[in-house]
């Protein structure tokens, strides 16, 4: 059997099966007398304790060998000793005199409910860390230890419906072949940390830890992004060698990583860095890349339980500025969904935040949150070369009140005699259709913008990218996505305006192929992903590119692009 799902991290694999499954906690619902509420407002003091305890010695486990999963462990500490939070579950304790595990649940489960709701992926992340924490706060409660994938006897293929921080940040890395599990999607922190120790993963293969059985021999195709399961000898045969391969492939690229991407008729791409915290990986891909074309600033204002301060902030911009000094760092502004998703901020309910009151319509409708987020961009602009860039931009009226507090935090800065570069360009994502089609509009009021294709794909075919019901409808080979793209391309590099694209597009090899020729000349892709687009462009021809992209964008549908660039592009993915 053939099952199919998000290959987040690549590479081929055969191995046996372990099947990871949590031991099933019977939580305490119960109510309690009226005289037994202060033992358990005791017993949730003493659990908070023992598990912040854990909590601190994952971290010093993991500050040895990777800085950014300790930072999410960080984020656990904070979300255990919230002050509100825990106001909260004893409060649930004593009006409804229950256990404290089941105060703990109620509450937990109402922020994760909210976050998970969200349409946004930074705070679906959110919910995992909760979810992590509700988790072992419960286990304490219950007296049982969390399980583990820190003792495995041998390598192998870890299978689960969904793997917690702490179930990835623990695990054995040395015995891991791969990663298959039921749920999640490529900003899980399953997918950051299988990238960063170079685990082949595939997500969102629905059921897969009911299929699989321990000690079941599967290949892992984290390429192709499938899993097969009682393999053949002729299968075996086969990814042995595209296993080979690809461990070449992988190594020649490596080489391509410290040089220019000139294609091979002599056209110099620009490639940057898409990056979303501070950590050291991200720092020291500077000299390999042409600047940093997408910092997500969002990390800064989910780490803690109280939004993040104007000093904070210019701390964090600073030290990425002066990390790449001398190149463009793109700083987006706060891009967040709009339903009480920060904390620290409370904004009414909303039916539909995915598309409601977030990214820059948030940041308008609350202008302090904007101008501190400003104000420290632009203090940190002396320390490098700061591009600002405001995501989902729907109309110009977007545009010109944005700019208009830009004017006016520059004016406050002025008066407080506080240094700001003079050549801070400023810049929109094109993500919502509209703004796309009145992009000769849209040109004469920016210095530069990016597409962020995810979103302006969804927006585009109306399919929640998050939703696999609607899978099949997400489709970034539709010509009309295709033709979008090549007109924002036309009208920028008529006006002499640098466009870039950002989204997931620009990290796939074919995908990146058809932007070259479709008119764009800078692309800004995950730090893992560096090498391998530099070695694609470095053997591809513009001329050949541009031929292959106008006839695609005749074509009708998804699947004949698709089918087309099989045929013409030799490029293995």
């Amino acid at each position: 059997m053939i099952y199919r799902g998000n290959a987040v991290s690549r590479g081929i694999v055969t191995g046996k099966v372990f099947v990871f499954r949590k031991k099933q906690t019977v939580l305490d619902r119960r109510n309690v007398a009226q005289s037994a509420v202060e033992e358990e407002f005791l017993r949730l003091d003493s659990a908070v304790i023992r598990a912040g305890d854990e909590i601190v010695m994952i971290m010093s486990l993991l500050e040895k060998e990777n800085a950014r999963e300790a930072k999410i462990f960080q984020a656990h500490a904070d979300i255990l000793r919230d002050v509100e939070m825990l106001k909260m579950i004893r409060s649930r304790i004593r009006e409804k005199c229950i256990t404290a595990e089941w105060a703990v649940e109620q509450v937990y489960d109402e922020f994760i409910t909210m976050f998970t709701a969200s349409g946004n992926e930074l705070t679906e992340a959110r919910a995992a860390d909760m979810k992590d924490v509700r988790q072992r706060l419960i286990s304490v409660l219950q007296g049982q230890a969390m399980t583990s994938l820190s003792t495995l006897p041998q390598p192998l293929v870890i299978a689960a419906h969904d793997l917690l921080p702490s179930d990835t940040a623990t695990m054995d890395k040395k015995k891991v072949l791969a990663i298959v599990t039921g749920t999640g999607g490529e900003t899980s922190h399953t997918a950051i940390l299988s990238k960063s120790f170079d685990i082949p993963a595939i997500l969102g293969i629905a059921g897969i830890a009911d299929i699989l059985e321990d000690g079941e021999e599967v290949i892992v195709d984290a390429v192709e992004g499938c899993l097969i399961t009682a393999p053949t000898e002729a299968q075996r045969r086969h990814y042995s060698q595209e296993e080979r391969k690809f461990r070449e492939k992988k190594a020649f690229e490596q080489r391509f990583l410290g040089v220019d991407a000139i294609t091979a008729d002599g056209v110099q791409i620009k490639i940057e860095a898409n990056i979303g915290s501070c950590d050291e990986a991200e720092l020291k891909a500077a000299p390999y890349v042409d600047g940093v074309g997408l910092l997500r600033t969002e990390f800064l204002f989910m780490q803690k339980d109280r939004l993040p301060g104007e000093n904070d902030q210019f701390k964090a911009y600073s030290n990425i500025l002066s990390a790449y000094k001398g190149k463009p760092v793109i700083v987006r502004t706060l891009d967040i969904g709009g339903d009480k998703q920060l904390p620290g901020l409370v904004r009414p309910e909303e039916l539909n935040p995915f598309l409601g009151c977030r990214a820059l319509r948030l940041c308008l409708a609350e202008p302090e949150l904007f101008k501190i987020q400003l104000r420290a961009a632009f203090r940190a602009s002396v320390f490098g070369e700061l591009w600002v860039m405001f995501p989902m931009v729907g109309c110009m009226e977007d545009i010109r009140k944005a700019k208009a507090v830009v004017v006016e935090v520059r004016e406050d800065l002025a008066r407080e005699g506080i240094s700001v570069a003079d050549n801070i360009k400023i810049g929109i994502m094109i993500e919502i259709p509209a703004i796309a089609f009145i992009a000769d509009q849209a040109v004469k009021e920016v210095d530069f913008a990016s597409i962020g294709t995810n979103d302006l794909c969804q927006y585009l075919m109306a399919a929640d990218r998050m939703n696999p019901q609607v899978a099949g409808y997400y489709q970034s080979y539709h010509p009309a996505m295709l033709r979008l793209i090549r007109s924002m391309a036309d009208v920028f590099r008529k006006h002499n305006k640098p466009l870039a694209v950002c989204g997931e597009m620009a990290s796939d090899p074919v995908q990146a192929s058809l932007l070259l020729g479709l008119g764009i000349n800078s692309l800004s892709v995950n730090i893992t992903r560096i090498a391998a687009i530099k070695s694609l462009i470095c053997s591809v021809r513009m001329d050949e590119l541009k031929h292959i992209a106008d006839h695609c964008c005749g074509l009708s549908s998804a699947v004949e692009v698709q089918d087309y660039c099989r045929e013409h592009l030799c490029i293995k993915v």
